[in-house]
């Protein structure tokens, strides 16, 4: 469904997982990352989870004045592993929970494959998820992102198929 090239949003009602994507991809690719804070240098990848709504500008990305090169360069946000050489593979969860302002940031890391003016190591794979923005709960697209992402409608199980499985 994505790789280094595409980019899903996987958008679902509340209280469907959407938030394990990561850890099943990690197993998908025979690494053991499993959560936040696993750190496995074995791993073929960084497995970096952004939980979205309770980030900031300065947690991503900030300008800072370098007075000697007159120039403002980027300083990267320490949760996207830059000193890592691996290639990464980044889970925006509740992406559209994000202030508008993040969610260009977001955008440029989907699409772009960077962040600030930084690449991602060859082979970086995306992805996002979040709440469909019908159900209420602060989801909101941007007009200029969605047509250039691939949406995945992520449903839960029906009541008989979680019954199946509650059996």
């Amino acid at each position: 469904l994505f790789g280094p090239e595409s980019t899903p949003t996987f958008l679902g009602v509340p209280g469907t997982a959407k938030s394990s994507l990561l850890s099943a991809t990690a197993e998908s690719f025979g690494d053991k990352w499993r959560k936040v804070g696993d750190y496995y240098p074995e791993d073929k990848y960084c497995y970096i989870y952004v939980e979205c709504p309770v980030k900031d500008v300065p947690d991503v990305q900030s300008g800072i004045p370098e007075r000697d090169k007159q120039k403002i360069v980027t300083y990267i946000g320490e949760i996207f592993e830059m000193d890592d050489p691996r290639p990464k593979v980044i889970m925006l969860d509740e992406e559209l929970k994000s202030p508008k302002l993040l969610q260009i940031a977001w955008q440029a890391i989907k699409l772009e494959r960077m962040i600030g003016n930084k690449p991602f190591p060859e082979g970086t794979i995306v992805f996002s998820t979040s709440n469909n923005p019908t159900d209420g709960v602060g989801d909101a697209l941007q007009d200029h992102g969605i047509n250039r992402v691939i949406i995945y409608w992520y449903d839960g199980p029906t009541a008989n198929e979680w019954l199946t499985w509650a059996i």
